[in-house]
This record gives structure tokens, sequence and C-alpha cells, in this order.
């Protein structure tokens, strides 16, 4: 990343935050996107993120508009399942 952060540390302090102020996160469903895939180098960063969590990571870019439609779908379908649980 431009700002030299570690992704994967970006998203466990972010987790830490949000499970600090009760809101019981870890027990919710999440969809994990990375912004910025326009930018040289984002695929390798998504896919080492995708390794390390065991979770699918969407790219999306506001940018070009890449990945947006899919991140959209994902969002549905965890919305779907709260809705409709099997």
């Amino acid at each position: 990343p431009m700002d030299q952060t570690k992704p994967l540390e970006n998203y466990h302090a972010i987790r830490n935050e949000l499970i600090l102020h009760g809101s019981k996160t870890e027990d919710k469903p999440e969809v994990i996107a990375m912004s910025k895939s326009e930018l040289t180098g984002s695929e390798e960063i998504r896919k080492e993120l995708e390794a390390s969590l065991g979770k699918t990571v969407l790219a999306i870019s506001a940018v070009t508009g890449e990945g947006l439609s899919l991140l959209v779908q994902a969002i549905t379908k965890e919305l779907n399942k709260i809705k409709n649980p099997e």
C-alpha cells in the first residue's frame, strides 16, 4: 500500500476495535473487500490476504468500478442468509 501499512494488520486492528466496542462481530458474517484494486501490486496483496485469512477477499475500485457489482452481490447473499436462514 502507498501508506506503507500492512493490510493483514489493518484487518486485525479493525476487527479488534469492533470487538472492543461490544458489537459481537466475531459472530456475524462478513464480506471482506480490498479497495484500490487498480493500483500495481494490489492483486498480490489480495491473494496474500485471502491465504492468511482463509476467506474470500474481493478486489474493488471506486476509480474503475471494478468489483463493485460482485461486492453488492456478496453483501446481498449474506443479508439473504440472515433473512432466510437454511
